[in-house]
């Protein structure tokens, strides 16, 4: 029994020294245990240029005093780090290279923090993308980046073998603060004189005369029928986040054959980083397919702020045309065979809508009226595409649906598209706020993000005076296309499995 007794003391002597070993004494005289020191450097992806420098400044918890690190590169032939956190880059490839940084804790190399960088080549076009010109029938906006500071633009007609057209540009520093890049050479070349309905092959030089891989696009016609896609809400941060968006269009192409791609909002998780912005590119979407984007509130992060918030990072990269006047830098607008499409950045509203009235809202009316005014007789339809929703569902959406509605009706909008919400909703159609034969349909489109789906269906219950359909249930993926001709639109809208789910067909009434 003694031995016993002698055991367990020992036993408790052994957990006491333990837990002294790795305590803090409170002030009531009891020992917390210890956490572990941990280590951030504060992102987890980064893009840097062929010989660029960057110096990382890792931050710490749980101590005042911070622990000694060891710093490894995951390829020494593309990262070299040194042990004061020091990264140089490497990339003498005509292609983006991709490797990681380690820092890790020297007593305890368990706890660690992992950039992966992605290296551009010294000589590298990329997000090179095709947007509409004012005139599509007649004009195209082409954008791209690259770390060289002078690159070539090539365009021909594709049904020619040769290059026959050719323009050498000075780029310019983009406008963004990224927070994963310094800086990188942005162009951008408006494209006058095309044929209408024709499609067109590019490609850009570069200054060591290397090139990029032939990209395509197609200038509208003027017969009044064409289709295009309309998706929005991928929230892109790495290539495999472009999947279902990649999906939604094959299926869409197998219906219908697609001129463009509207895309009202959220291409990117957070503006501010470039990597996410690469993803756009890693994913090969943008070689074969115009895009009209339309600025949503990811673009503008990190901050949503008036003080802090700034569109220059979808203004660095999208391809459209500047044609705004005193609105919103992020306001365009651009004519497409029979179609005025109006594209507005309900952000801009947002900010200053704690000044009664809107000055944003109201210089975005005034530029409205004027586009009308100069296309007047040129079109058969309207579109107006924003990203915060106009209505969601019967309710009054964050898309200033009170302040628009009565312009819309004077000037016989046909169909206002928004996003945001993540949910599918059509209203049915409405003038003066009430439901009337002819007027304007509002219509949110389902997220073009995630993995699962769920039949986009119709809830009843959730239907209201104004709202034709009303799917509720948030992370439907999905997208739409329209279809135009001469007489009517007609908007079908398909999940991530390919069926349609619904449909509406407005007439022409010019």
């Amino acid at each position: 029994m003694k031995k016993t007794h002698i055991k367990l003391f020992a036993v408790i002597i052994l957990i006491v020294a333990v837990l002294t070993s790795c305590a803090t004494t409170t002030s009531s005289g009891y020992q917390l245990p210890k956490k572990n020191v941990t280590v951030s450097l504060g992102i987890s992806t980064a893009t840097m240029r062929n010989g660029e420098q960057r110096t990382f400044t890792p931050t710490f918890k749980n101590t005042d005093t911070p622990p000694q690190l060891i710093w490894s590169s995951s390829d020494e032939s593309i990262l070299k780090v040194d042990q004061n956190g020091t990264v140089t880059a490497y990339n003498t490839t005509s292609g983006s290279l991709t490797a990681n940084i380690t820092a890790s804790i020297a007593d305890n190399p368990n706890m660690r923090s992992i950039c992966t960088i992605t290296v551009l080549s010294s000589t590298q076009a990329h997000f090179i993308t095709a947007g509409p010109g004012q005139d599509a029938s007649t004009q195209a906006v082409i954008s791209w980046h690259s770390p060289d500071p002078t690159s070539t633009l090539q365009y021909t007609d594709a049904n020619k073998s040769d290059f026959t057209n050719s323009l050498t540009l000075d780029g310019e520093p983009t406008l963004s603060e990224w927070a994963d890049l310094s800086y990188i050479y942005r162009y951008r070349v408006e494209l006058d004189d095309l044929q209408p309905g024709s499609t067109y092959n590019y490609r850009i030089m570069l200054s060591d005369g290397t090139y990029s891989e032939i990209s395509t696009f197609r200038t509208a016609g003027t017969d009044g029928t064409f289709s295009f896609a309309w998706l929005s809400d991928v929230h892109a941060a790495t290539a495999e986040s472009m999947g279902n968006i990649t999906t939604i269009l094959n299926y869409e192409r197998e219906k219908t054959d697609i001129s463009f791609c509207l895309f009202t909002g959220d291409m990117v998780n957070q503006g501010k980083r470039y990597s996410y912005w690469e993803s756009w590119n890693d994913s090969g979407l943008l070689s074969d397919m115009t895009y009209a984007f339309v600025i949503g509130n990811h673009e503008y992060y990190p901050n949503k702020t008036a003080e802090f918030a700034t569109p220059s990072f979808y203004l660095d990269y999208v391809a459209i045309p500047k044609n705004n006047g005193d609105s919103a830098p992020a306001d365009y607008w651009f004519l497409y065979n029979n179609v005025l499409f109006i594209c507005l950045d309900t952000m801009a509203g947002e900010f200053a809508s704690s000044e009664i009235p809107n000055p944003a809202l109201e210089k975005q009316a005034k530029w409205f009226e004027d586009v009308i005014a100069e296309n007047e007789g040129r079109y058969t339809f309207i579109i107006v595409a924003q990203h915060y929703a106009f209505l969601d569902g019967d309710v009054e959406g964050t898309g200033f649906y009170s302040f628009w509605y009565p312009y819309f009706d004077k000037y016989c909008v046909d169909l206002a598209l928004s996003s945001d919400t993540h949910i599918y909703s059509r209203s049915k159609t409405l003038n003066n706020n009430k439901v009337s034969e002819k007027g304007t349909v509002y219509m949110t489109s389902p997220i073009s993000e995630g993995k699962a789906l769920d039949e986009i269906i119709n809830r009843p219950e959730a239907l209201g005076e104004r709202s034709a359909f009303n799917a509720v249930e948030k992370k439907l993926m999905g997208g739409s296309y329209v279809e135009v001709t001469p007489n009517s639109l007609t908007v079908r809208v398909i999940g991530k499995d390919g069926n349609e789910y619904d449909s509406v067909t407005i007439p022409a009434h010019r």
